[in-house]
């Protein structure tokens, strides 16, 4: 009779049992693909956030650089001048995703165009980039929502900045118009998967692209979706957009979903089995052992197909791994105790090291040795800190495996596991980049007649020798050129521009080393000599007026040209002022001229 009552409570024990284990292993499976979907969706987020905030980045610093260059060359104004209409052209050209550079007046009308267009068309007035620049005295860029282009109707993002007049009024705005259609190709590169789906998006909600259902027919609308999915949102810290990544769930989920009905079949076949092993027992043991041998086959079933979901796992590691080795900018990564660990072939190409010469070796065999204290410190900073996503990019300096220097960008991201950190480092070569600034700040700030500094990178600098001066006495020297017009007149502009070339070389050999000197304008040039009393002063004067003497501008072998200089010299200190000793300086030199010309003129001390 005990037999007869027992075995039934005992068969529907067995029966729970044996359903939670395999309704907990699929959950377990379950929440596992879900996490890694979580990572994925996450990690892309990231890695996109920090791709556009770098391109946005490089945007802006290109439209800073031809935004000094219009106004310091005095663009503005109804013909252009070739040289800077070239210069935007080019860099247009150069960066193909930037599909537009123009400048409008202070009136919202249109005086440059990259783009070779008529630029009398397009009034942008009633912009609100336009509105903010008018509005507000600052030279910070500004990112607005996409909008239509009015000299060609396409759709661009503008990325603008304020345009001054040399008294600080508003005279214009520059703009740089990035193509959508560059972050669309971005997404398309970075996220392989027909289940993702990618939004960069305006801070005012506007889209600026997206993959899948990109269109620029009306609007850039928005992907959507009502299918269950996992989303991650991040936020520039830099500028005014945010990345949406969302996975479909249904799409990814779809494996899991296979071997969850495979296993609820064998979990209703069990159930039956070990029930039926429970009420048969006592009539055939043979009966029961069937049952624990099915019930058997089926834990083995399940373990197989956890072995394959860790196996699909690992398959998505590997993935993350390909990516670093097809990675265009060097990846480089290091662990708590600056020794490298993985280090992908971009990096390899740029350092010159092949990767089992650097694996398990210090990071500070990459950068020069001035750097390497800095960097230990950093690190020993960086144990105490929690981690971050990736950070904000800095320029350092490389050092190749050939001892050479070279100019690198650097962003750094850090993720903690417990006790063990890892920094992520991302390296991008420069070297180009520089190049180009360099270019840009030798048009903005040197006269192209003269190879001196012009009127506004000499007062800069003088400013800043005046500051650095501490009380000590500095003499400025006001020079300029004796009868100019009459030479321009008689022997022409290229004479005239020869004569100037001259004297330019005259002041520049006067200029000691601490010394500044610089074409003010026209025939009229400026020498700010460091620590210098009236007497030294003099004594420079009256050397250029002897080598001024001394030179002969041959214009051709029967004809030689000779001029002279008048100066005025004006004696302070930095409670002066630059204006004011350059105001003393002109008054002085114009004393020098009306005297007689071809000498110099001390100006009288207060």
């Amino acid at each position: 009779m005990r037999k007869t009552t027992i075995w039934p409570p005992i068969g529907i024990l067995l029966i729970v049992i044996f359903n939670v284990a395999v309704f907990a292993a699929l959950e377990r499976q379950r929440r596992t693909a879900v996490a890694a979907i979580e990572i994925e969706a996450a990690s892309t987020a990231t890695l996109i956030e920090a791709s556009v905030s770098e391109f946005i980045e490089s945007s802006q610093r290109t439209l800073t650089g031809l935004a000094q260059l219009v106004s310091v060359t005095g663009a503005m104004v109804e013909t252009p001048r070739p040289e800077v209409v070239a210069a935007l052209t080019e860099r247009r050209r150069a960066s193909p995703a930037l599909t537009a550079f123009l400048a409008f007046d202070a009136h919202g009308d249109l005086r440059l165009n990259s783009q070779g267009a008529d630029f009398r068309g397009g009034n942008v007035a009633d912009r609100p980039y336009f509105i903010h620049h008018r509005d507000t005295p600052s030279f910070q860029p500004l990112l607005g929502p996409p909008l239509r282009n009015r000299t060609n109707g396409t759709w661009i993002v503008p990325l603008t900045q304020r345009l001054e007049t040399p008294d600080g009024r508003f005279a214009g705005v520059m703009l740089c118009g990035i193509s959508p259609l560059h972050f669309v190709d971005m997404f398309d590169t970075l996220a392989n998967e027909e289940s993702t789906t990618i939004i960069l998006r305006h801070v005012n909600g506007a889209v600026i692209a997206s993959l899948p259902n990109l269109s620029t027919e009306t609007e850039i609308p928005a992907p959507a979706r009502n299918d269950p999915s996992i989303a991650t949102r991040r936020h520039s810290s830099r500028y005014p957009v945010q990345v949406e990544v969302e996975i479909n769930l249904e799409t990814r989920l779809a494996p899991w979903r296979q071997e969850r009905n495979a296993a609820l079949v064998l979990a209703l076949c069990g159930s039956v089995v070990i029930g039926a092993g429970a009420f048969g027992l006592r009539r055939q043991t043979l009966r029961r052992r069937q049952v624990l041998a099915d019930l058997a086959e089926t834990n083995a079933r399940l373990e197989q197909r956890v072995q394959e979901r860790t196996t699909q796992l690992q398959t998505t590691a590997n993935r993350l791994q390909s990516f670093l080795s097809v990675a265009q900018d060097a990846v480089v990564v290091i662990d708590h105790q600056g020794l490298i660990t993985e280090f992908n072939p971009a990096a390899q190409t740029l350092f010159g090291y092949e990767e089992d010469e650097v694996i398990r070796q210090s990071i500070n065999m990459l950068m020069p040795p001035r750097y390497a204290a800095t960097h230990d410190n950093y690190l020993a900073h960086a144990r105490m800190q929690p981690a971050r996503n990736v950070g904000r990019g800095r320029e350092m300096v490389g050092l190749r495996k050939d001892c050479s220097e070279f100019p690198i960008e650097l962003t750094v991201g850090t993720h903690r596991n417990g006790d063990t950190m890892i920094h992520v480092g991302v390296i991008r070569d420069i070297t180009e980049r520089k190049q180009a600034e360099a270019r840009l700040t030798h048009l903005a700030t040197v006269d192209g007649l003269t190879e001196m500094l012009n009127r506004t990178a000499f007062l800069e600098q003088g400013n800043r020798l005046l500051a650095e001066s501490k009380g000590a006495p500095l003499a400025v020297l006001m020079v300029d050129a004796d009868h100019f017009k009459h030479v321009n007149d008689t022997h022409g502009h290229a004479a005239g521009d020869q004569v100037l070339r001259h004297l330019a070389t005259i002041l520049r050999e006067s200029a000691r080393g601490a010394d500044i000197a610089g074409r003010m304008g026209g025939e009229e040039f400026a020498l700010i000599l460091a620590q210098a009393p009236g007497n030294a002063a003099e004594r420079v004067a009256n050397q250029i007026l002897n080598r001024v003497r001394a030179t002969q501008v041959r214009l051709s072998d029967d004809c030689i040209l000779e001029f002279r200089v008048s100066i005025g010299i004006a004696i302070g200190t930095e409670a002066d002022g630059l204006e004011d000793l350059l105001s003393r300086a002109d008054h002085a030199l114009y004393a020098a001229k009306n005297q007689g010309r071809d000498r110099a003129v001390l100006a009288a001390t207060d």
